[in-house]
């Protein structure tokens, strides 16, 4: 039996704006990912959940949330790395993690929010990741960093 592996996955922020919005300002803060402990013999998968919000004033428009990659190069097939080794997982935005949460390009999708009005709106994104079972990885501490970038 092989000991249990906490794992983490990290989201961290880059702001974006493009011209035709710009008088719309936002604030966004992120939670991590924390899987927990992580057993390759469990029978199901580890599921977990994070909050990506950004407060927004100002302006009317589109507020989009795009995910990077992260270390995998590829947002459909993410990995978090540890001591010799790779866990698979990945990030979704919906609690039946069938939509994978990317940029929007090869087969994933980004959320979109709409700024309705000029006054502080909230826009909040849950993050729903998900870590199949029976990977067979090295016991140590797991991360990946993911890149949240917010367009408005």
């Amino acid at each position: 039996m092989r000991p249990l592996t906490r794992i983490l996955a990290l989201l961290l922020l880059v702001l974006g704006a493009d011209a035709a919005h710009a008088a719309l300002k936002c604030k966004v803060a992120a939670t991590s990912l924390d899987f927990g402990l992580y057993s390759p013999l469990a029978a199901g998968p580890l599921d977990t959940a994070g909050t990506v919000t950004a407060q927004c004033q100002g302006g009317l428009g589109i507020v989009r949330f795009q995910l990077s990659a992260g270390s995998s190069g590829d947002a459909t097939n993410r990995l978090m790395q540890g001591p010799g080794s790779t866990l698979g997982y990945n990030i979704y935005l919906n609690s039946a993690r069938t939509e994978i949460w990317g940029d929007g390009s090869a087969g994933t999708r980004e959320a979109l929010r709409q700024q309705t009005r000029r006054g502080r709106m909230e826009h909040e994104v849950t993050a729903y990741g998900r870590m199949p079972p029976g990977q067979d990885a090295a016991p140590g501490f797991y991360t990946d960093d993911i890149v949240v970038t917010v367009i408005f």
